[in-house]
C-alpha cells in the first residue's frame, strides 16, 4: 500500500511539473502558476487512476494473446496517455484563453514522456505492481 501511496505522489509531482509548463507550451496566463500546476496534475492523475481499471485489463488480454508484456503495455498506452493528455491540453485551452495558437503537440508529448519515465522508474524498482496510467 505504501509503494501505490509512493506512486500516486511520485505521479502528481511529475504531472504538476508537466502542467508548470503549460503556460509557456500553450500561450497561456494562469493568476498562480503553482495552484494552476497542481490543479491541473491532479486532473490528470484522476484521468488516469479511472483509466487504469480497463486499460489494465487490455494489456493483460494482449499478453495472455502471446504479445510480450512491454510491447503490450506500450501498445495500450502510448495512444491512451496521448489522448488523455491531449484532453487536458484542451480543457485548458478552454479555461484559459490562449493568446497565440498553442503548442499542443509539443506539451502532450511531454507529458506522454513523463508518464513513460515514472513507469520506467517502477518497473527498474521491481514493485508489486506494474500498471498504472
Amino acid at each position: 500500500m505504501l509503494n501505490l501511496l509512493l506512486l500516486l505522489l511520485a505521479k502528481l509531482v511529475i504531472y504538476a511539473a508537466v502542467c508548470w509548463t503549460a503556460p509557456k507550451h500553450l500561450h497561456i496566463k494562469p493568476k498562480d502558476v503553482m495552484t494552476f500546476a497542481l490543479a491541473w496534475g491532479s486532473s490528470r492523475l484522476a484521468l488516469g487512476v479511472l483509466a487504469t481499471a480497463p486499460l489494465a485489463f487490455l494489456v493483460t488480454l494482449l499478453a495472455s494473446l502471446g504479445l510480450p508484456m512491454p510491447i503490450a503495455f506500450v501498445l495500450v498506452l502510448l495512444p491512451t496517455r496521448s489522448l488523455l493528455w491531449w484532453i487536458v491540453a484542451r480543457a485548458i485551452c478552454r479555461r484559459h484563453q490562449p493568446a497565440s495558437v498553442p503548442q499542443l503537440k509539443h506539451w502532450v508529448f511531454l507529458g506522454v514522456c513523463a508518464s513513460f519515465a515514472v513507469d520506467g522508474l517502477v518497473w527498474l524498482s521491481d514493485a508489486d505492481f506494474k500498471f498504472f496510467c
